[in-house]
């Protein structure tokens, strides 16, 4: 066999590898990669999904906690302004007992 002849043969090989494409076997294992890498993306849809509930509870709770807050601020401002005006008057002689 002459090197014309064999590279043509080679150049033949190619070509039909190139119509053929992958085996069977390659293509099986594409198929089963394929939904590895689609049960994956399942399961970190999910984890995401997952996450993002917890945000959304934690955003909740972070919205009643800053509420809470501004009520207690506002009442303890009262109650020590209450406490500083009583503080500041003179205080009021007790009442006389009533007699029946």
């Amino acid at each position: 066999m002459s090197q014309h002849e064999h590279e043509e043969l080679r150049a033949e090989v190619e070509r039909l590898r190139a119509l053929l494409g992958p085996s069977e076997r390659d293509y099986a294992q594409l198929r089963l990669d394929l939904l590895g890498a689609v049960d994956a993306a399942k399961g970190a849809q999910a984890a995401l999904g997952e996450l993002e509930g917890r945000c959304r509870v934690l955003e909740a709770e972070i919205a009643r906690l800053q509420r809470s807050h501004r009520w207690l601020r506002r009442e303890l401002k009262a109650r020590i302004r209450g406490l500083l005006r009583r503080g500041t008057r003179r205080p009021r002689p007790p009442a006389a007992p009533r007699v029946p």
